[in-house]
């Protein structure tokens, strides 16, 4: 495992141009096909990104941003400009200034684990750097009310609605969690999908700290749904 990763950080090559728009494409295709099937999970992204910064940079390398750029950078007429910056993007990342390691193993093993990890790490360049903070902010993001209508050739209308909830390492972030699965399963699926007649529909709270409504029905206004998210804190209650 150790000499497959310092195969990885060593000897990386970003050299064939054939190569990587191959995989350009084969990563464009992949990702268009999963907007039918996780619809929900980016309509749900798409609205986070406008309530926090976190959120917002996981949209961009994740949600339908990223599918956008992919889409792009695939019908390009040339990938030469990508590998200069591949490269400097490995030389940026792939040494010991950033890298973090966990080893799960087993008492017999354990030591061995260890040797082999300290020989990796002699072996990548960089200088063993100081603890990183624990949140990262951006001074520049600021929170916004958006209304997003986007339109794909699928017969599925997906709907999100988000909120600011609470991050993980919040107190409150247990209680949230129980809430929304209890208002998942015990309220929206009675009144949003068996009465309303949507093929889905449930509350995530996520880690990084954003509370979405999300459901997903036949191609029209899902009225029912964007109701909903209005009554949960009586729901709560």
């Amino acid at each position: 495992m150790f000499s497959l990763w310092k195969e990885l950080f060593l000897r990386l090559k970003l050299e064939d141009e054939e190569r990587l728009v191959q995989l350009v494409q084969m990563c464009a295709a992949g990702l268009a096909q999963t907007l039918a099937d996780s619809g929900h999970q980016y309509a749900m992204a798409q609205a986070e990104s406008y309530l926090n910064a976190c959120a917002q940079l996981q949209e961009e390398f994740t949600g339908i941003s990223h599918i956008t750029q992919m889409k792009t950078l695939a019908e390009a007429p040339s990938l030469t400009f990508l590998l200069p910056q591949l490269r400097a993007l490995a030389d940026a990342l792939l040494k010991k200034d950033s890298i973090r390691c966990s080893l799960n193993a087993s008492s017999t093993g354990l030591s061995a684990a260890e040797n082999s990890l300290g020989g990796l790490l002699s072996s990548i360049p960089g200088a063993r750097a100081t603890r990183c903070p624990d949140y990262v902010t951006d001074p520049d993001f600021y929170a916004k009310e958006r209304k997003i209508h986007m339109v794909f050739p699928f017969s599925v209308n997906f709907c999100a609605k988000s909120f600011n909830g609470v991050p993980y390492i919040h107190p409150d972030y247990s209680s949230l969690q129980i809430a929304s699965q209890l208002l998942s399963f015990k309220y929206l699926l009675r009144e949003v999908r068996e009465k309303g007649g949507a093929y889905g529909v449930g509350v995530a709270v996520r880690p990084g700290g954003c509370l979405s409504f999300y459901s997903y029905s036949v191609p029209q206004p899902d009225v029912k749904s964007l109701q909903t998210p209005g009554a949960f804190p009586e729901l709560c209650l």
